[in-house]
């Protein structure tokens, strides 16, 4: 179930890193002499901190194995 749950970490942190990042850059990465700014951490941030608090959550809802 660890190896589940940081599977499901690592895609949603892929899929809101594609959403978000174009969001908060304006679509300026492709351009030539890109350097990250301030937005590059900001997106890196939240995509941390929803990517965690997903799998935290399903964690805390699992149940525990008969003994």
């Amino acid at each position: 179930m660890a190896a589940a749950a940081l599977l499901v970490m690592f895609v949603i942190s892929i899929v809101l890193s594609v959403i978000l990042t174009p969001i908060a850059l304006g679509g300026s990465m492709m351009t030539a002499g890109y350097t990250p700014g301030p937005g590059v951490a900001i997106v890196s941030t939240v995509v941390y901190i929803l990517a965690n608090g997903a799998v935290g959550f399903y964690a805390y809802r699992l149940k525990p194995a008969a003994v």
